[in-house]
């Protein structure tokens, strides 16, 4: 009759906690990187089926291409370590005004006419009839598809980093 090693097997047990941590850290490195890279993807390559640009947007810009004027929405992603287990995908773009642009573009936005903003828009050529009110941005989202495009690949790197630390 064989027996079992008590020892040796509860000090595999014991280091089962650090393992899975480690791997799990491994899975979401890898995995905030092919998110960052995805959403860099999207925007460049304008795969989603956004609403068109206003014509006096593309004549500000010379581009109908969506999300991108500068290049500065796609340079603003980033990937930041929290702990083992958590690690953040963000695009923080902000303007003059200190406002994150990337959630209006995800989303949308409806943005309220202020005396200012007409005047500014009058300046660079957009005459808003005094009955605008409002200004609809419409949702554009590049973070949700670029996700869900890699969510498969997401789940092999986490399966594997239970079968690293399991098997």
């Amino acid at each position: 009759m064989k027996t079992t090693n008590w020892k040796k097997f509860s000090k595999l047990l014991d280091n089962i906690p650090k393992k899975l941590e480690k791997e799990i850290a491994k899975a979401n490195k890898r995995n905030a990187a092919i998110l960052e890279a995805q959403i860099v993807k999207t925007i460049k390559n304008q795969t989603e089926d956004w609403a068109p640009l206003h014509p006096k947007t593309i004549e500000r810009k010379g581009s109908d291409k969506k999300l991108i004027d500068t290049g500065t929405l796609q340079q603003a992603a980033s990937t930041t370590k929290i702990n083992n287990f958590t690690t953040l995908v963000t695009i923080n773009r902000g303007t003059k005004d200190g406002v994150n642009i990337a959630p209006v573009h995800e989303y949308g936005a409806i943005i309220s006419v202020t005396p200012k903003m007409r005047g500014f828009l009058h300046s660079i050529g957009i005459h808003l009839k005094t009955s605008t009110t409002k200004i609809i941005i419409p949702p554009r989202p590049f973070v949700e598809p670029s996700y869900t495009r890699k969510l498969n690949k997401f789940t092999e790197n986490y399966e594997k980093a239970l079968e690293n630390t399991f098997l």
